[in-house]
């Protein structure tokens, strides 16, 4: 029987499939609900440790293969993407630049979180001197040159270090503070619906972070009727919990039935 709906999940950085605890219940939900939704997890070229010499461009291309795929040789129609962490970014640059945007019917941010925030709560001072090599290699026409290996976990390029860690780079799409400006141009133009995830308890967002704000923040730049923002106050980065893994999987259950209702 053929299944016209299939949402599709998008990594964080240094994850690769089936390292998140929810997949297995949310593709064993869809699967016994027959709710016409089967699940597709993707591999990325930027999967696990592929992130530092990958893009969020690149990423958008890739998924642009797996979107024409499911439509013109699997005959899938109705395509909602599922982004954790990073790959949260992926969904929103999707959505903005990506060649067959038209054909996902809705995204899910799940764990969003600011890299750049996170990384200089944790070492502000040694971020700022890996961005001042970045920005000059950039300058020096050499943005795709590899930095010291010091910098991150990863083999990362001058790019895409100040992408994910300098204010305003392309993966700077969920820092608390970014100006309204460029925040409504982010979420604003964004025609299909959001359900939008954020966990309480994430361990990846700074203390001086205000999540109750962040929330209403998401929610004021929306307003597409079929929208949800659920700030889960007991979830972590990842939803480990099962209790809360069980929740999140609801709320995912609940929004693809508001698409098709």
């Amino acid at each position: 029987m053929a299944i016209p709906d299939i949402p599709g999940r998008i990594n964080r950085r240094a994850v690769g499939r089936h390292l998140v605890a929810y997949v297995t219940q949310l593709a064993s939900r869809l699967g016994l609900e027959n709710n016409g939704y089967s699940f597709v997890q993707p591999f990325l070229s930027s999967s696990y440790y592929g992130y530092g010499t990958s893009s969020l461009q690149s990423d958008s291309d890739q998924i642009d293969l797996l979107v024409d795929y499911l439509r013109e040789r699997r005959g899938k129609m109705r395509i909602v993407l599922i982004g954790h962490s990073t790959g949260a970014q992926d969904v929103i640059w999707f959505l903005h630049h990506g060649r067959f945007r038209k054909h996902v019917h809705a995204g899910i941010l799940q764990g969003p979180v600011s890299d750049n925030e996170y990384a200089l709560w944790m070492d502000a001072d040694g971020t700022q001197r890996w961005l001042q090599i970045a920005e000059a290699l950039i300058a020096d026409s050499k943005d795709q040159a590899l930095m010291p290996r010091e910098a991150d976990p990863a083999p990362i390029t001058a790019y895409r270090y100040r992408s994910l860690y300098g204010p305003n780079g392309d993966d700077d799409m969920f820092t608390s503070t970014m100006a309204a400006e460029r925040w409504d141009r982010l979420y604003a133009p964004i025609e299909c619906p959001l359900l939008i995830y954020l966990s309480g308890q994430d361990e990846y967002v700074p203390p001086f972070v205000d999540l109750q704000a962040l929330h209403k923040r998401f929610v004021k730049s929306r307003n597409h009727p079929l929208d949800c923002c659920i700030l889960d106050a007991e979830a972590n980065h990842a939803i480990e919990d099962g209790v809360a893994e069980d929740r999140f999987c609801k709320a995912v259950q609940t929004f693809l039935s508001s698409l098709s209702s």
